[in-house]
């Protein structure tokens, strides 16, 4: 039935939280740039540099004359870079572009600003709340973003916010609490201090909502 369907996917949700936390590494350089642009400025140069490796024959490095081996190999290589890649690196490219013409606050400011403030950063936020590193990456780089509400739910409890944050938070996200029962469980939390994630959704699901997983 509905219930057992919601209870499933709660089931799913919590085991892919445990899992990307038992995966933590110190792969989150990039997350602590102080910036904006620093961030990213260090997505396309990782991109750039992940494209940037070719499959050449060994015999290519015995025969070639000193420079030219190297000549070939980043003229090969700039062509090798993948089309999802390549337009990952154009929409960040206008990013930043739009990131720094555009006055105001946005969601990655807010994000950054919480960071700095609670010194949590990259896969030490997103995985407390089963959300993937693309789309916190996403979140923290493009200005012209408006995530779901269910998404910024994710970011009030990963980074603990009171609920005049929260309620900034969907504000600069386009969005605000409803009275809905579904609202008014996510406010129940935010204003008693509970950020037990499993908790909260096991209460979702109790009161016959669907429990929040990755959505932008």
């Amino acid at each position: 039935d509905l219930y057992e369907s919601k209870k499933n996917a709660h089931k799913l949700q919590m085991a892919k939280v445990k899992y990307m936390q038992s995966r933590l590494n110190d792969d989150d350089r990039i997350f602590r740039m102080t910036s904006v642009v620093e961030i990213i400025d260090a997505l396309i140069e990782k991109l750039e540099r992940k494209n940037s490796y070719v499959d050449t024959p060994m015999m290519m490095m015995e025969v070639a004359e000193p420079g030219l081996y190297e000549n070939s190999y980043l003229s090969e290589s700039s062509g090798k870079i993948s089309e999802k890649d390549r337009k990952e690196i154009e929409r960040l490219k206008k990013a930043k572009e739009e990131y720094l013409n555009s006055p105001g606050n946005f969601i990655s400011d807010f994000i950054i600003k919480k960071e700095q403030e609670t010194g949590l950063y990259g896969p030490e936020v997103y995985s407390r709340v089963g959300m993937g590193k693309d789309t916190y990456s996403n979140l923290r780089s493009n200005r012209n973003i408006n995530p779901k509400f269910e998404t910024c739910v994710q970011l009030m409890f990963a980074f603990k916010t009171n609920i005049d944050e929260a309620t900034e938070m969907l504000r600069l996200a386009g969005r605000a609490f409803q009275e809905t029962k579904y609202h008014r469980i996510v406010k129940y939390y935010i204003d008693n201090g509970d950020y037990n994630w499993e908790k909260f959704n096991n209460e979702l699901v109790e009161r016959n909502e669907k429990p929040i997983g990755c959505l932008l």
